[in-house]
């Protein structure tokens, strides 16, 4: 083991604190840029995988989804996102909405796009050969939203009548008939499949458009 001489200790100190300071630096640094990858949702991941690849590339391609490039927080978007959503909708109330699904990208702000289910007092807005076993599709005004006759004896009073499941669509993105409806029906297929609806759901197509986004 060699031994230090007196007259060359401090400056072998003095190099060794920088190296440490340097490597310490690099590394908080470094560790810094990992958590905050860590701490993000790849969108394909996202909300019980509900985005298609064409979708995401569709996003990825406008302004405001330049940033979900990088990912999007968990924080309402992970699959115990929807699970809290259904356990919502499953009580029954018709005030206020469940949140199955929230894109937030990694700088914070409002979110880009939020899907919200409620219980609502009315009828279907169409007539079925079998009642109980449809969704509808509504798009006007840059609104989306996706009408579902999900029946629950449990939801039935005969003082306000039949309940329809109605999910929206609160979207910064821009997306168009065409994208909007793949993203609800999606979502939908996942939520309802935790309501017990009396009847299996027959979800429709998406409707064809010349451009998946504005």
């Amino acid at each position: 083991m060699p031994i230090i001489r007196p007259a060359t200790r401090a400056p072998l100190i003095l190099i060794a604190g920088i190296t440490l300071f340097t490597v310490g630096c690099s590394n908080g640094d470094g560790g810094t840029d990992a958590t905050a990858t860590r701490k993000l949702t790849p969108l394909a991941k996202a909300c019980d995988e509900i985005f298609t690849s064409d979708v995401i590339s569709k996003i990825e391609d406008t302004r405001r989804g330049e940033e979900l490039k990088k990912g999007v927080s968990p924080s309402g978007a992970s699959d115990a996102a929807t699970t809290a959503a259904v356990q919502e909708l499953n009580k029954g109330s018709k005030v206020g909405a469940a949140e199955p699904c929230t894109l937030n990208g990694a700088s914070g702000g409002d979110p880009e796009l939020i899907i919200q289910f409620a219980w609502q007092s009315g009828s279907f807005p169409s007539e079925q050969a079998q009642p109980g076993t449809s969704a509808v599709y509504e798009s006007a005004n840059e609104t989306h939203a996706l009408v579902i006759d999900c029946r629950r004896s449990d939801l039935f009073s005969s003082k306000t009548g039949q309940t329809v499941l109605r999910a929206s669509l609160v979207d910064r993105i821009g997306l168009n008939s065409n994208s909007a409806a793949k993203v609800l029906i999606a979502s939908a297929k996942e939520v309802t499949s935790g309501l017990k609806c009396a009847e299996e759901i027959r979800f429709p197509e998406p409707p064809k458009v010349n451009s998946d986004l504005k």
